[in-house]
């Protein structure tokens, strides 16, 4: 029986099957491209390097419309330790038609989301979410099931202390005297909240929203002598996380007052901006390749105001990188100084995947230190030698060529113009380069 392994590659949807088929298994990696970021982490730890990454430049910006990566399937061994290091579940295995954990072979990233017992739970997180990966299943509260007796007309006072609200978002739809007017969350404001609005001319004074607002009186203040009882409050729900979805950027724990939510990040580090040298007009590549929306363009109130071009919030970075290989001016620094992982099965390729991890953190050896698994030998083809004829070529057209190219390249390089192209009006740029002919 011939050893020979068959390779193969399909399209499914947005997704693409790289098959290697051998006498005793079949193994198959499927690339969501949706789900890929262009972090680059699978390039840096093939051990074949089989693995490229595309212009995420490009990519991040819409110039071009291809996956993030491309994968040599032709070289690819099919260990498996792409699928280990991807933060975002953009690469799956299976193995002789059935899926399984890569623990089995290697190891993978540490990644989780840990719901804590301080949990309420409540809207925040949920609402918050850049990638909708959090729902919220929550009793519906009726503020009748906390009073005891009846509700009379009585005359009082509400206070509603909008410092020390927490925007939990419990007191949504408890009377018609609280509104809660919610936003699309944004990278300088994750909040999803954007106001509460008290109408104290519908408060009955029943004093519900004392107990239901984790603040209490701190919050809502109603001054009223009453004559029925309220009932102590806890909310009945629970925050559910679907970690396909999830991109570990740490904004739910970041936005959370009660500490009910843990993010534990496959990598700590830093990230750092060159923002002085940042041209974010026309380009925003970083803001538009972010798992986690962390990067933005500050907002002038005035046009005195000095703010930086371009500004980063760290505690929604999970340092993958992405931001890093998208930026042309290479001004970004994505830093990992550790990496969470699971502990490496003893095998005799144990070091290959030890090493391929290490290369993901800062200050690891280079590539070409290390021993890594071989690429099948190449069937070498003997290659006839042509005599070809080469013909003079005039240099001053060559250097009319070339001062030509320079002016070209010169004005796509300009903010003007890159903003053009990426509103798609190709006539327009076209009437700037030509007046520069």
């Amino acid at each position: 029986m011939s050893d020979k392994k068959e390779t193969w590659m399909d399209m499914e949807d947005k997704k693409i099957v790289y098959g290697q088929k051998s006498p005793d298994h079949e193994r198959k990696i499927t690339y969501n491209i949706d789900r890929c970021t262009g972090c680059g982490l699978c390039v840096k730890a093939c051990p074949l390097r089989c693995i490229e990454l595309a212009p995420m430049s490009e990519v991040a910006t819409g110039v071009i419309d291809v996956p993030p990566i491309f994968i040599d399937h032709t070289v690819c061994g099919f260990c498996g330790i792409c699928v280990g290091v991807c933060p975002f579940h953009s690469l799956k295995m299976e193995m002789d038609g059935e899926e399984f954990d890569i623990e089995e072979v290697g190891a993978k990233l540490i990644k989780d989301v840990e719901i804590t017992e301080k949990c309420l739970p409540c809207r925040l997180c949920a609402k918050a979410c850049p990638e909708e990966a959090i729902e919220l299943v929550l009793e519906p509260i009726d503020r009748m099931d906390y009073i005891e007796g009846e509700i009379e007309e009585v005359e009082g006072e509400v206070e509603f202390n909008e410092d020390e609200c927490v925007y939990c978002g419990l007191c949504e739809g408890l009377c018609d005297a609280i509104e809660v007017v919610w936003r699309d969350p944004t990278p300088d404001n994750p909040n999803p909240i954007e106001e509460i609005i008290l109408h104290k001319d519908k408060c009955d004074f029943c004093k519900v929203c004392e107990v239901v607002c984790p603040k209490g009186r701190d919050c809502f203040k109603v001054d009223a002598d009453i004559t029925w009882k309220v009932k102590e409050f806890s909310p009945k729900g629970e925050i559910k996380v679907d970690k396909e979805k999830c991109v570990y950027c740490g904004t739910c724990e970041e936005l959370c007052p009660f500490e009910g939510i843990i993010v534990h990040k496959p990598f700590e580090g830093d990230i750092t901006v060159i923002e002085e040298k940042c041209d974010p007009e026309g380009c925003e590549a970083c803001i538009k390749i972010c798992p986690g929306r962390a990067f933005f363009v500050p907002k002038k109130e005035s046009i005195h105001d000095q703010v930086p071009k371009i500004a980063v919030r760290k505690g929604s970075c999970n340092f993958c990188g992405a931001c890093e290989n998208a930026c042309r001016l290479e001004i970004v620094c994505a830093k990992r100084d550790k990496m969470n992982v699971t502990d490496f099965p003893i095998r005799s390729n144990t070091n290959t995947w030890k090493r391929a991890f290490d290369l993901l953190v800062d200050g690891a050896e280079p590539f070409e230190s290390y021993t890594f698994l071989q690429p099948p030998p190449v069937e070498e083809v003997e290659e006839k030698e042509e005599e070809v004829e080469y013909r003079e070529v005039d240099e001053s057209i060559l250097e009319g060529i070339r001062a030509g190219i320079d002016s070209v390249l010169s004005e796509l390089d300009k903010s003007k113009v890159r903003f053009q192209m990426e509103r798609g009006e190709p006539e327009k740029v076209k009437k700037t380069l030509e007046k520069k002919k």
